[in-house]
């Protein structure tokens, strides 16, 4: 196993496209720690690799370090076909320097991720001024941990969310400050479709604490959740159900 790798930068090419080759038995390459990324970057995409968190000794599998002061623009951050499992925090992070972060798009799909901590971030955190053409998160397995599971805060806008054929089991279900979606970033689009969310009887928080709902939601499923999952009921800015059921 690889462990705590730091890429450099090619002025002529800065794209980063990291590939691992399985075994004929299906297994994936190893990397226990972090992958480090600097900045200069245009394109990465990260693909078909193990991530192991050695028992929450990282906070998460890819780090790009911190942003300074002059604009950045990214054209894609890809994470494609890996595992991650045992890290403190989550899966990905913004929230350093003063600069302003341009991202076309975030693509997270076919990730199956295990065993977060949920100590000290949340799951997927946007904090820092930051600018999303679209984020898509679709077609992944998250199975115990987290503390908030999706958060993007106010300082940043995303043009479109798609949260789309993802399952969620034992998700922020202990721990969690605000709930699965924590999203007070502007959206023109958000989509909530084909989803399974299930085993979160515990969670104190429900499912949405957004500034607005998503504008599409279709298709989903939801087995052995809290009485406190769902949003309070209103009718004329009056709560005619506490608990949203």
């Amino acid at each position: 196993a690889l462990k705590n790798v730091t890429i450099g930068v090619n002025a002529e090419n800065p794209n980063i496209h990291i590939y691992g080759e399985a075994t004929d038995a299906g297994a994936m390459p190893v990397l226990s720690g972090t992958l480090n990324f600097p900045h200069g970057l245009v394109d990465i995409r990260v693909e078909s690799i193990k991530f192991d968190g050695n028992a929450y000794s990282f906070e998460r599998p890819v780090v790009i370090n911190g942003i300074p002061a002059t604009p950045v623009d990214y054209g894609k951050i890809e994470s494609v076909k890996c595992a991650v499992t045992g890290y403190k925090c989550g899966v990905f992070y913004y929230n350093s320097g003063t600069g302003t972060v341009n991202i076309g798009s975030v693509l997270l799909s076919n990730l199956y991720v295990t065993d977060t901590q949920g100590s000290g971030g949340d799951g997927i955190d946007v904090r820092a001024v930051t600018s999303i053409g679209r984020m898509e998160i679709s077609e992944c397995t998250f199975v115990d941990g987290f503390r908030d599971f999706l958060r993007i805060d106010a300082n940043a806008t995303v043009s479109a969310i798609k949260f789309s054929k993802n399952t969620l089991c034992n998700v922020s279900n202990t721990n969690a400050n605000k709930g699965i979606f924590y999203v007070r970033a502007a959206f023109d689009t958000f989509e909530f479709s084909d989803n399974l969310i299930m085993h979160a009887s515990n969670a104190e928080k429900s499912i949405l604490a957004c500034n607005d709902i998503p504008n599409k939601i279709s298709n989903n499923w939801f087995y052995k959740l809290s009485p406190v999952f769902w949003m309070p009921e209103e009718i004329d800015d009056k709560k005619v159900n506490e608990t949203g059921r």
